[in-house]
This record gives structure tokens, C-alpha cells and sequence, in this order.
């Protein structure tokens, strides 16, 4: 098993590069973000430390180069246990929003359910003017302000298969990606 390499960017000490892209990407786009903020015990027994926790968002971010089957259960049992949403970052920059849905037989029952990179998106409110991570299939409402009018109160900034129209978001992810940290380089912090 080869070991990622501890990296130090913005004042924090990420457990891997990509966690530290991952930041690149989040301070780019001006979303305020902890870093592994607490670890929990979850209803099983198992043990989980989050990634990233978007406080304007009430959202977990969980980064992941390889999803194992063991870490999905984590992030599953989490979110079952948190009844908050979680998006799983990945290594190419692409990125899979859990979203919200309600039970028809019981409207009090919140669920989430993992949208798919093709049903994910990076949304800009046009209201509060922050961007948030969703699903298609589940609330449109903004998860930093609350507005929702249908879909007209936000922007799509990028789907989280990679494709956008948007120069934020393309700009976000290629800083991300090119960010080098070696030889005490640092990314620029927008």
C-alpha cells in the first residue's frame, strides 16, 4: 500500500495532496470549509473521522482516490446516523452529492441518497450568492440561505461529472488539480 504524503496548505496539515487540492478547489470557489472537525462513533460500532465539514452548507465532504467498499459503508452509516448530506470528492476533481428526499409515507423521515456525477451539481444562489452542492433529484432549496423558488433561485455552477459552462468552476477545479505543493510550492488561495 503506498502512503499519501502529508501536505501543508493554508495553515492546515491535510493527510494526503488531494485532501490539500481539495481545499484549493474550496477556497477558490470562497467555500468555508473545516477540516476534519471530529471524529465519530456511528450507530455500528465503526469509527469516522470526515474529511471536511461546509459549515455554510451543513454538509460533509469525504474525499476519496479509491472507494473501497468498507468506506462507503462508513460514509452510508454517517449519513444515516447524521441525517446531514455528503459529497464524496474524487481524485480527477469530480464530484457525487448525496441529496435529500422525503418519504412519501412519512414526510417527517428525511433520506439521502447518493445523485450519481452525472446528477450532481455545484449550484450559485442568487439570493446569498454561495455556492452548494446537490443533487438534481432531491431539494433545490439552497442549502447556506434556504431560498428556493423551484430552480430560479440559483445558478448551476458545474455538474459533478466535470462538464461547466462556468469559468468559476473550470478555473476551481484546473487550479485544484495543477496545485503543486512539492519543494515548499503553494497554490495560490484565490
Amino acid at each position: 500500500m503506498i502512503k499519501p504524503i502529508e501536505t501543508i496548505y493554508a495553515g492546515s496539515r491535510f493527510r494526503s495532496r488531494l485532501e490539500a487540492r481539495w481545499a484549493v478547489f474550496f477556497n477558490w470557489l470562497k467555500i468555508r470549509y473545516v477540516y476534519e472537525p471530529e471524529g465519530y462513533e456511528l450507530s455500528d460500532g465503526t469509527l469516522y473521522l470526515p474529511d471536511f465539514y461546509l459549515p455554510d452548507q451543513d454538509t460533509f465532504f469525504e474525499v476519496k482516490g479509491v472507494m473501497r467498499e468498507v468506506d462507503m459503508h462508513k460514509i452510508q452509516q454517517f449519513r444515516e446516523d447524521s441525517h446531514k448530506p455528503v459529497v464524496i470528492g474524487y481524485d480527477d476533481m469530480r464530484f457525487d452529492a448525496t441529496d435529500y428526499w422525503q418519504k412519501t409515507d412519512d414526510q417527517h423521515a428525511a433520506e439521502y441518497e447518493f445523485a450519481g456525477q452525472d446528477s450532481s451539481v455545484l449550484a450559485r444562489c442568487k439570493v446569498c450568492g454561495k455556492p452548494y452542492f446537490m443533487g438534481i433529484n432531491g431539494s433545490f432549496a439552497c442549502r447556506c440561505c434556504g431560498a428556493y423558488d423551484g430552480d430560479g433561485h440559483f445558478d448551476i455552477m458545474g455538474w459533478g461529472n466535470g462538464a461547466s459552462d462556468d469559468w468559476d468552476f473550470t478555473n476551481a477545479s484546473e487550479k485544484a488539480t495543477r496545485a503543486r505543493f512539492e519543494h515548499g510550492e503553494r497554490p495560490d488561495e484565490a
